[in-house]
């Protein structure tokens, strides 16, 4: 026996005899008593024994006797002599490694996984693929990842001898430099796995501890950090690295310190522990103010958790307060009045009276309604004494009739105010989390870190509270409360009820979960006599705190990648290099790098014109330094708790099925202060509508102010690409298939592409290339060729079910269903198969569907325009085909109302001239959501571009129909706005006499009160200005001036307009006079503001007032919310002035600016450098 072995076989005959550990059959330890598995991944023509050196110092360590390690094994032989037999490459391994772990590791709750070179690249392939596959829930129980000597950029080293000797190694190749695969799998992690801050299907959030040697020659320090944010070096090679000799060793110090971090069994409770025992800080804060009439606090007390000499330093406390309103305690506040309509109310976190100095904090905010009178709290409480830490977070019902009457004011009708055992949950784990996480920064850089020398105590209240001289009966909980769903008590007059969570570590503390504060619950009310309570259910939104120990402060974003052929469309395919867009790329990494610390941009273009292949290759570029990617509809609350701690790129794709949801995003980043960059980079295919309207918070001037001032640029539209790279790309596709094509095929396929799609865009040279190779020749129309690219992908999946039917049939309608919602999670997928209408339809999630997997069948048809036709022509099929998408898009319907709206948008605009569009707006019961179906259909009408659309007579059918069944104000109004933008569209063809009429036709059926009237109004003057009628343009524009229902957006509109035409009489000081008046207006956008200022400066030119046309392009220049190539149109205007002025030296600075600038209207930055050089 080799002297290794018998020193390995000595060490496990130890440890079988001192009783506390064995050795499995496996090869792997087992504790009698349970403890932390530690996972061991060897590397590359290596063996478990490589760890030898490492087990030997675990088993003889006292302090680690609640390891258990467990060595993972797997072939990697140098070369192969049975050609029966194989070498597993990457993949291979990562499905191994997941059944090693289910099955060799199933009894552990925590795991730690310890590799060495090849196998951190084996680790991160197998995090990547579970990801991929919505099992990130499953990764919660790995704890940590530790690599040693790990090539994360591949490994040079010997590259060519390796190359000769080990040719179609797969194991080798995938350590090459830049590997494709290596890379994609990194970019997953990095994104969902490092920067993730919450465990669900496709996100987990586990630290990475990278390491590499400093005489490593093999795997060199940049090669070992990777794209990771850091990496620390340790003595030793590529081998020694892991061979410690002493416990004293760097590389075992480093290992043994990550695995005593990881909490485990027997350092105290192994579990939290509930009891009814008061806290001494219970009722502290609570004495010489007003009683509220309902308290909900979680105090928590960090016993000696005060650091020596600590403080509410001035740099904590600005800290905090800038934190607080991003808080759990604050959204919770937020959202239980808005719930109810509150939108009333008004406050803001400031100073409290409970004592403000070195040793404590306190701060409130205070909802008020609009007499002052406080209706609701929400409060925080920190300070130091002897040592000790106590925090303290609570939520007040101030004044219940107050909050009533303010909830009466903001909808029109009484609410209740009474609070759901659901929402009691979410106020007390807000509660919980806010003063657990978020307030020991108070005093601390490092609050999970805090020392204590006795376990930390969380108690949660509730208490109805009444003035000691208030008349009988005093309030009791179940006078504001719904105690309903508990059952019924034995306990009388209950006015408080509370339960004292128990926690062995600060640590533990600030990981109390919303599943344990419903525990936590269910055993209070038990204690209080609720006995026949069922288990709670965890609140809908999960509170979480900015920068929280327990996160990074990032949100988890998707850097998706495929490379299979039927990909070969989708804007993540990998397989076909980009082409062309330097200049797009380089705008784009303009606004990274601009100076403000959050900043978002609008990139329109038409389907297929590449708007999310740019982003994702921007993505990829800078996802070493950046944290970087797609944000799902899943994950997008993350981004209301973000704090990154590195630069951050998040795109936010399908942005009109989001425009609420985005206003509340851009409104609260551009008015935080972050630690590091944040940038939104936004989708859609249009800067229009009501989506735009929305995001920008268009009529809420305050606040469109902070929107606008943190964008980079205006809508930056993405149009086609050259004659040469769509030559470019033709042949990169060809040359992915094999092929080599001659110079005419080339212009044959080319000028194929140019007739299916004048736009250039370069979908559609993807698709007259692949048509082409399919044998199918260049004479296709558009949607043909579409249509054939549909019947590819049909047979690639008929192959893969092989050739079943009833599985084909399970795989269109699952393609069905995704596409019209634009993408389907499991979660959301799972509920679905619920439903009785759609029995038989679908698969279940286990089901055996041959090669093809449930996932990818859940992204859908793509792209867009071919998943729409895809709909579309099942749509025209007959029988079942028909029913069963009829029945899929009714349940995407009521599934997601606002997707599949999008969604239909999206086919309206690409697919306009379809048979079937009108079936695809009938879609549902109109009795179920009449007012939302009804915007739907007015929606569509400018996206059929002509007003003789045959859609539009069932649209008007329609909504007449649905008049005469139930007649509400919102429908009337509905319909007027119909005949608004149906006149719209006749402006469009140039038909003013008949848009005049169409409008003067609305505006008699059309009630006062309604703002589509200064709508009317105002367009209806454009059809007069473009007849000669300017008498009658003015009298419109002064009807919506001087009606004090109209919106101040479209008084400033009217203004403006009425102003152009005192310009064109001459009359220069009435047109002064509107745009003065525009200019006064409280709630108008940055676009009327830069007309006014802009035309009134150029009026007081022309009427001999330099001084003031010169102070008007100075107001243009400092307003922040104005557009940066508005204000360098400004500034070229200025620089016209003083040339004009014989001061052309003056002129050069404002010219030179424009012409530097990276954001200008191209006919500005042309006439800026026309005037640079004739000067």
């Amino acid at each position: 026996m080799a002297r290794e072995e018998w020193a390995r076989g000595l060490q496990c005959c130890a440890a079988y005899l001192d009783g506390q550990r064995h050795l499995s059959g496996g090869g792997m330890f087992v504790s009698r008593h349970g403890g932390l598995g530690v996972v061991f991944v060897h590397g590359l023509f290596s063996s478990s024994r490589t760890w030898d050196k490492f087990l030997s110092l675990i088993a003889s360590d006292e302090e680690l006797d609640f390891v258990e390690p467990l060595l993972f094994e797997y072939a990697t032989p140098m070369v192969r002599w049975r050609p029966d037999r194989r070498t597993p490459n990457y993949n291979d391994l990562a499905e191994h490694l997941k059944s090693y772990l289910a099955l060799q590791a199933k009894d552990y709750d925590a795991l730690v996984l310890v590799t060495h070179s090849q196998g951190g690249l084996i680790v991160q392939r197998y995090l990547s693929r579970m990801l991929s596959i919505g099992r990130g829930e499953d990764l919660a129980k790995i704890k940590s990842v530790v690599l040693f000597a790990c090539p994360n950029d591949g490994s040079g080293f010997g590259l060519l001898g390796r190359r000769l000797w080990w040719q179609r190694h797969p194991q080798e190749e995938e350590l090459r430099p830049y590997a494709e695969q290596v890379k994609d799998a990194q970019r997953v992690v990095i994104s969902q796995v490092v920067h993730s801050t919450a465990v669900g299907t496709s996100t987990c959030p586990i630290p990475f501890w990278v390491y590499g040697g400093t005489e490593d020659n093999v795997v060199q320090r940049a090669s070992a950090q990777g794209t990771f944010p850091s990496v620390s070096m340790l003595p030793g090679d590529h081998s020694t690295i892991i061979r410690p000799s002493t416990r004293s060793a760097t590389s075992y110090a480093a290992l043994r310190h990550h695995l005593t971090e990881v909490p485990r069994s027997g350092a105290g409770p192994a579990k939290p522990e509930f009891s009814v025992d008061q806290t001494s800080a219970a009722e502290n804060w609570t004495a010489g103010i007003d009683k509220p009439q309902l308290r909900l606090r979680a105090v928590a007390t960090f016993h000696n958790g005060g650091e020596a000499r600590a403080e509410v330093t001035a740099e904590r406390r600005r800290d905090l307060v800038t934190r607080l309103s991003d808080s759990p305690l604050d959204g919770v506040l937020m959202t239980l009045s808005e719930r109810r309509g509150g939108a009333e109310l008004t406050g803001s976190w400031c100073l409290g009276s409970q004592g403000n100095n070195l040793d404590s904090a306190n701060y409130v905010y205070a909802l008020k309604t609009r007499e002052g009178t406080p209706a609701l709290a929400a409060e925080v409480m920190v300070t130091v004494r002897g040592g000790s830490l106590v925090t303290c977070s609570e939520l007040r019902i101030e004044n219940a009739p107050a909050w009533r009457a303010a909830l009466t004011l903001a909808d029109g009708g009484p609410l209740d105010t009474t609070l759901s055992i659901q929402e009691i949950h979410e106020i007390l784990a807000a509660a919980s989390a806010t003063a657990t996480q978020l307030l020991p920064c108070a005093v601390s850089d490092s609050p999970a870190g805090l020392p204590t020398t006795s376990p930390v105590t969380v108690e949660l209240r509730l208490r109805a509270e009444s003035r000691h001289d208030a008349p009988s009966p005093h309030l009791l909980l179940e006078d504001l409360v719904d105690l309903a769903p508990l059952g019924e008590t034995d306990r009388k007059y209950l006015q408080l009820m509370a339960v004292t969570v128990t926690v062995p570590t600060a640590t533990m503390a600030a990981q109390l979960d919303k599943n344990l504060v419903a525990d936590a619950l269910w055993w209070m009310y038990q204690k209080f006599g609720f006995i026949d309570v069922p288990p709670l259910q965890s609140p809908t939104t999960v509170p979480t705190v900015t920068g929280s120990p327990t996160t990074n402060g990032s949100v988890p974003l998707a850097l998706p990648h495929l490379d299979s052929p039927e990909s070969l469309l989708t804007f993540a395919n990998t397989s076909i290099a980009r082409v062309g867009r330097k200049g797009e790329l380089q705008e784009l990494t303009d606004f990274l790098h601009t100076d403000k610390s959050f900043a978002w941009w609008l990139w329109t273009g038409s389907a297929g014109a590449g708007k999310s292949r740019l982003a994702i290759e921007l993505c990829r570029a800078v996802s070493g330094t950046w944290h970087a990617g797609f944000l799902r509809e899943d994950d997008q609350a993350a981004l209301n708790s973000i704090h990154p701690k590195q630069p951050t790129l998040i795109v936010v794709d399908y942005a009109a099925q989001r425009g609420s949801w985005l206003s509340d995003a851009l409104f609260r980043l551009s008015r935080r202060s972050l630690a590091a960059p944040v940038r939104v980079l936004v989708l859609e295919r249009h800067a229009a509508g009501l989506w735009w309207e929305t995001a920008q918070r268009a009529h809420r001037f305050e606040e469109s102010v902070h929107i606008q001032a943190s964008r980079h640029g205006l809508p930056r539209e993405l149009g086609g690409m050259s004659d040469q790279d769509i030559r470019t790309l033709i042949k990169s596709v060809a040359a992915q298939s094999g092929v080599e094509l001659s110079s005419t095929n080339l212009e044959d396929i080319a000028e194929h592409a140019q007739q299916i799609d004048a736009e250039r865009r370069p979908l559609f040279a993807l698709v007259a290339a692949l048509d082409w190779l399919d044998g199918n020749g260049t004479s296709a129309g558009r949607d043909e060729a579409l249509r054939r690219l549909i019947a590819r992908m049909e047979s690639q999946t008929r192959q893969k079910v092989s050739g079943l039917t009833s599985v084909l049939r399970s795989a269109r309608n699952v393609k069905t269903l995704a596409t019209a919602l634009g993408g389907v999670s499991i979660e959301t997928y799972d509920r679905v198969l619920q439903l009785p209408s759609l029995a038989g339809l679908l698969p279940g999630l286990h089901d055996d569907l041959r090669s093809l997997s449930i996932e990818e069948l859940l992204d859908g048809v793509r792209p867009d325009m071919l998943g729409e036709l895809y709909i579309l022509d099942r749509l025209a099929a007959s029988g079942t085909e028909r029913n069963a998408t009829t029945a899929l898009l009714q349940t995407a319907w009521r599934t997601d109302p606002h997707s599949y709206t999008a969604f239909v948008e999206r086919a309206v605009g690409d697919h306009r001239e379809h048979d079937q569009l009108v079936d695809l707006l009938d879609i549902g019961d109109w009795s179920e959501s009449p007012s939302t179906r009804a915007r739907t259909a007015v929606d569509i009408i400018p996206l059929l571009r002509r007003s003789d659309h045959p859609a539009l007579e069932w649209i008007f059918t329609r909504l007449n129909a649905q008049r005469e069944s139930v007649q509400t104000d919102e429908l009337d109004e509905l319909i007027i706005t119909a005949r608004f933008r149906f006149a719209n569209l006749v402006m469009r063809e140039d038909d003013y006499p008949r848009a005049n009429t169409l409008l003067t036709e609305a505006l008699t059926a059309c009630d006062p009160r309604w703002s589509a009237r200064a709508n009317i109004l105002n367009n209806r003057g454009i059809t007069w200005l473009s007849l000669d009628d300017r008498v009658a343009a003015a009298a419109d524009f002064s009807e919506v001036i001087e009606d004090p229902r109209a919106t101040d957006e479209a008084r400033a509109c009217a203004f403006n307009n009425r102003a152009d035409i005192h310009d064109d009489t001459g009359e220069r000081g009435l047109a002064i006079a509107d745009r003065s008046a525009v200019l006064a207006l409280a709630e108008t956008t940055y676009n009327r503001r830069y007309i006014a200022l802009v035309r009134r400066a150029r009026a007081l030119w022309d009427s001999g007032d330099q001084a003031a046309a010169y102070h008007d392009i100075e107001a243009i220049l400092a307003m922040p919310d104005i557009a940066q190539e508005q204000k360098m149109a400004a500034r070229l205007q200025r620089a016209q002035w003083r040339i004009a002025n014989g001061a052309p030296d003056l002129a050069k600075a404002d010219l030179e600016t424009v012409t530097t600038s990276a954001r200008n209207f191209d006919d500005v930055e042309r006439q800026a450098r026309e005037l640079l050089l004739s000067n």
